[in-house]
């Protein structure tokens, strides 16, 4: 036993011997205090009845009659149960806690697969929005290729100029889509990081939008940018 553990068991002979002797409710109640330390200590239930076992030995070897050993018994066990209360109370706290472990592990097993559900019809949607998408993309880049074929006579350059601003919008389309499938697959994919350069990102937006931007008097006003 260590220091600690016999400094703690001393104290408790002594309170329980007064408790016995007086049964004064101050006693009973550093009975509990006694419980309390010693869950805070690291000692269990055992050690605890040890000490009371040997308390109640030493009192019933003094000699009482058979009433005063039934009444001194029934006196120690008050004692004792006060003491005994912190560990009901830290055993009931931890039953509490894992039951509320268990509910939570349970609703994160179905979250999990409610997401993983989600994510199969992400998939099966994009793959659908693709080849939605895409068909149509096809005839309009195809047919504009066409046009500008049988036209190239008879069209100025800025009929040309519409013709080449259709196709490259269609390829624009074609690779949004792309990039929309990639991103439904990203739930399944390792993530990795890597350093972005947001100036180019800025200027390929800004080029996006000059078409919306004609006529109309638009000033960017753009400072260094981080990666």
């Amino acid at each position: 036993m260590s220091g600690d553990a016999r400094d703690w068991a001393e104290q408790y002979a002594s309170l329980a011997q007064d408790y016995l002797a007086s049964r004064e409710e101050a006693a009973l109640k550093r009975a509990y205090e006694m419980g309390r330390r010693a869950v805070e200590q690291g000692l269990g239930v055992l050690d605890v009845a040890e000490a009371h076992s040997r308390v109640l030995i030493s009192a019933l070897g003094r000699g009482p009659t058979a009433g005063e050993g039934a009444q001194l018994a029934e006196t120690a066990a008050e004692f004792l149960v006060e003491s005994l209360a912190p560990f009901e109370m830290t055993h009931r706290g931890f039953k509490e806690v894992n039951g509320e472990l268990h509910k939570l592990n349970r609703i994160l097993e179905d979250r999990a697969v409610e997401l993983e559900a989600a994510n199969k019809e992400l998939e099966a949607f994009s793959y659908s929005v693709s080849h939605d998408l895409r068909a149509p993309l096809r005839h309009i880049s195809g047919y504009a290729n066409m046009l500008a074929e049988y036209a190239e006579g008879i069209l100025d350059e800025k009929g040309r100029r519409f013709l080449r601003v259709i196709v490259d919008a269609a390829k624009g389309m074609e690779t949004l889509i792309a990039e929309l499938l990639n991103f439904s697959r990203m739930a399944r994919a390792e993530m990795r990081a890597a350093q972005v350069s947001l100036e180019p990102i800025v200027r390929d937006i800004i080029g996006e939008m000059s078409p919306d931007m004609v006529g109309r008097d638009v000033e960017w006003l753009i400072g260094e940018l981080p990666e």
